[in-house]
């Protein structure tokens, strides 16, 4: 008797103990974050996304390099690619030529077509007789997309 008696007292514990729990205040809503106004310069050059801390390291160096790119300073960008395919070396050169590909195309988003022809006309030139039917096609294809692109921008200001 004494052990029915434990335990319908040990059950009902438990469930005063579970029925009290879900019992608690409700939480208050988060505060609203306050809004302030900002002004910003007129007429300066933005600066940099964020800042190299090795300037040795080319991961470093290239996601500047891409932040730069994103920011819309296109130019910029193809400098600091230019900049590390000189500064860095790789086993098989494909980071040279990767960085050279990459400014060629920076300079075509910049609008600098002469720079991104000198570039690409390089690039053709540094190739191997291997390397070059590997990325053929895909330099035959930045070739006309630098084509077009001149093309366009030759029928746009001929119209206006």
């Amino acid at each position: 008797m004494n052990k029915k008696v434990g335990i319908i007292m040990g059950a009902a514990a438990v469930i005063a103990a579970i029925a009290t729990g879900c019992q608690s205040a409700k939480p208050e809503p988060p505060q609203k974050p306050q809004m302030t106004e900002i002004e910003f310069p007129t007429g300066e050059k933005p600066g940099p996304i964020f800042r190299i801390k090795d300037r040795n390291d080319p991961k470093e160096v290239i996601a500047f390099a891409r932040s730069l790119s994103a920011a819309g300073r296109y130019e910029d960008s193809a400098n600091i690619y230019l900049d590390a395919s000189r500064r860095f070396k790789s086993v098989t050169g494909n980071f040279e030529h990767d960085c050279k590909k990459a400014a060629v195309r920076e300079f075509w988003l910049a609008g600098e077509f002469d720079k991104a022809h000198k570039l690409l006309d390089q690039l053709e030139k540094e190739q191997d007789i291997y390397s070059r039917a590997e990325e053929s096609k895909s330099l035959r294809r930045l070739r006309q997309l630098l084509r077009d692109s001149e093309e366009l921008k030759e029928a746009s200001g001929s119209k206006a």
